[in-house]
């Protein structure tokens, strides 16, 4: 496997905290991308002296308002002074109060009787008649009072007050304020009243039942659709390896020449197979949410049809709201990787940066799949942010709240993790600058390595020893690319003192000529080798220098078999390598030895044979 496709398995398998991870980052970008926020945006925490609203009461100003529920859902707002100090109210009465005794009147008046002679002998099950029921206004001290009553009542129930606060709410009069009222609560009770009767139960179970089948026969028939599209891609997954294998030969025959280049129609085939996979997993992916979606709303519909449980559907909201903007998000995170890949198509066909084409040396296929894998996982967080932020908002949550707490926190982390913000400015530079890409062999400090892993965050490099080095991008401030665009041998040898220079000048030169023309190795050298010549003179011998020319990351390969080849010649030619060397003398001078660091020693010479031979 090579590196490319490791990084891209890897990144496959990281996929989910790589999400978590981008909503995280996203959040940080979107929030420090508002400079100011708008008025709304901004927060105080409330004084010593004012308590803040509890959850569901809007403050505005010296009023107080919250939603009142009546049959499980919100049908209008009510309205009460603001109570700053709810410990002691005094004699003010809390609108969330108010709201709970409006609540618990009407839900006595639409609950079904329990099983006496008096409901027995009606025709109904409720408390009040659902085919007589009336809601009427009366006012009472110059306060318009909302009643309701029917045919069996001997007096009106009253159900609520008309108060100055509701008015100055809705801009109105106590009278308008009444008569819509008086036209919602209308409407309200025929419906509850209705639905709570013996035989309309029968039929809610009925409806219920009706809808759950339809509900699984639709997720049975999606399952299918779904099973059958795995199995469509595994067999264009299939064939898709068939032809890059078709492929990878045509490639190494173009390598030793023995092809012009790799068919266009194998090329557009790989093209078409791997779009008609794309398009399968993005069509699986909308399967698998809409059959989602359909469950969590079909459980909302049927805990609408009971009124026990009518109330419980509104739990079904958020999360149904967060599924669609998540799966809008998630079809446009989809459609936005499509078209990634089919920038990366044309930057690979030449109609990008025309100028790495002429390398011919891999650079860019792995510039390609490190920009490809770092604006992937860029876009995902900004998008993925962005529907969230949106469904908080669609929720009814304050996102300037949100993005303020966000700002706030930013700030701390910034504070607090300086080095993570180094390490992204570095690392976009590192992207820029295009300093290494995946796959390529680079020395960092003290640590050299195959790039196997290259984000905004962090620099993995894999070792000769199998090992991951994980380097900070802070933390990179030198770094030697050993493969960008071409690499050398730098083969170095140390002949004996005594050997001829010549020859052996002459013998690494024939190696090396021979093993560019050979066919085998040529492919990978683009350049005929230079032998520099004599490069040093020691006591251990005479060093000559060879450069071998290679394409990046074949300089280790070439290197071993140009060694291999000079051990051979040498042996055959009897060339020594060079060795450290020693000279003794006697004490009295009477004789010398000469000892090489190999263990044996040069003839004995006595005093005279030391004068001529000096």
């Amino acid at each position: 496997m090579s590196v490319v496709q490791r990084h891209l398995c890897n990144a496959r398998s990281l996929r989910p905290l790589k999400l978590l991870l981008s909503f995280f980052v996203g959040l940080l970008l979107v929030v420090s991308s508002i400079g100011t926020l708008p008025a709304s945006a901004q927060f105080s925490l409330p004084s010593a002296s004012q308590e803040a609203p509890p959850a569901g009461v809007e403050r505005i100003g010296l009023i107080e308002v919250t939603s009142l529920r009546f049959n499980g859902e919100p049908i209008f707002k009510i309205a009460s002074p603001t109570v700053t100090k709810r410990d002691d109210p005094n004699d003010s009465i809390p609108v969330e109060v108010r709201a709970r005794e409006v609540e618990a009147t009407l839900n006595r008046l639409i609950a079904v009787e329990p099983e006496s002679e008096l409901a027995t002998s009606r025709p109904y099950a409720t408390f009040l008649d659902p085919k007589s029921v009336k809601v009427i206004t009366e006012f009472i001290n110059e306060q318009p009072v909302l009643l309701v009553r029917d045919n069996y009542l001997s007096q009106p129930e009253t159900i609520i007050t008309i108060t100055d606060a509701d008015a100055r709410y809705y801009f109105s009069t106590k009278k308008e304020v009444a008569n819509r009222w008086q036209s919602i609560l209308q409407d309200e009770f025929e419906e509850a009243l209705a639905m709570r009767q013996p035989e309309a139960l029968r039929q809610q179970v009925e409806t219920a039942l009706t809808k759950l089948l339809i509900y699984g026969l639709i997720t049975l028939l999606l399952m299918g659709v779904i099973r059958f599209l795995a199995w469509r891609k595994r067999s264009l997954e299939r064939e898709q390896d068939l032809v890059e294998e078709q492929i990878r030969a045509q490639e190494e025959r173009v390598a030793q020449s023995d092809l012009v280049a790799v068919s266009d129609s194998l090329l557009k085939q790989q093209f078409v197979l791997k779009l008609r996979c794309q398009l399968i997993g993005i069509f699986r992916w909308l399967l698998n949410s809409s059959l989602a979606l359909l469950w969590f709303i079909g459980i909302g519909v049927i805990l609408r049809l009971f009124p026990a449980t009518r109330r419980f559907s509104y739990w079904t909201n958020a999360p149904i709201i967060l599924l669609v903007f998540l799966f809008v998000a998630g079809l446009v995170d989809r459609i936005g990787n499509l078209l990634i890949d089919r920038v990366v198509i044309a930057w690979r066909r030449g109609e990008f940066w025309v100028s790495e084409i002429e390398r011919g040396d891999g650079h860019r296929e792995r510039r390609i799949v490190t920009v490809t894998s770092v604006a992937k996982w860029l876009k995902t967080a900004l998008i993925y942010s962005f529907a969230v932020l949106w469904a908080l908002q669609a929720l009814g949550i304050s996102t300037g709240s949100v993005l303020a707490i966000g700002a706030v926190f930013a700030l701390a982390v910034s504070f607090a993790s300086q080095s993570l913000v180094k390490d992204l400015v570095n690392g976009f530079l590192i992207l820029l600058e295009d300093q290494y890409a995946v796959g390529d062999v680079v020395e960092i400090d003290k640590a050299t390595g195959m790039v196997e892993n290259l984000n905004l965050r962090i620099t993995q490099l894999r070792n000769a020893e199998g090992r991951l080095i994980t380097i900070p991008n802070s933390q990179i401030i030198k770094v030697e690319n050993l493969t960008r665009n071409w690499s050398r041998v730098d083969f170095a040898i140390e002949v004996a003192y005594e050997t001829d220079v010549d020859r052996a000048l002459a013998l690494l030169k024939d190696q090396a000529i021979a093993l560019y023309n050979d066919p085998q190795w040529r492919s990978l050298m683009p350049e005929a080798p230079e032998v520099l010549g004599v490069d040093g003179i020691t006591h251990q011998g005479v060093l000559i220098r060879v450069w071998l020319k290679t394409l990046p990351l074949q300089q280790w390969k070439v290197g071993r078999e140009f060694r291999r080849r000079i051990k051979v010649a040498f042996d055959q030619n009897k060339i020594h390598i060079g060795v450290p060397q020693q000279s003794l003398y006697s004490p009295d001078g009477a004789l010398s030895l000469t000892t090489y660091e190999d263990g044996h020693h040069a003839e004995p010479l006595l005093p005279q044979q030391r004068d001529r031979s000096s």
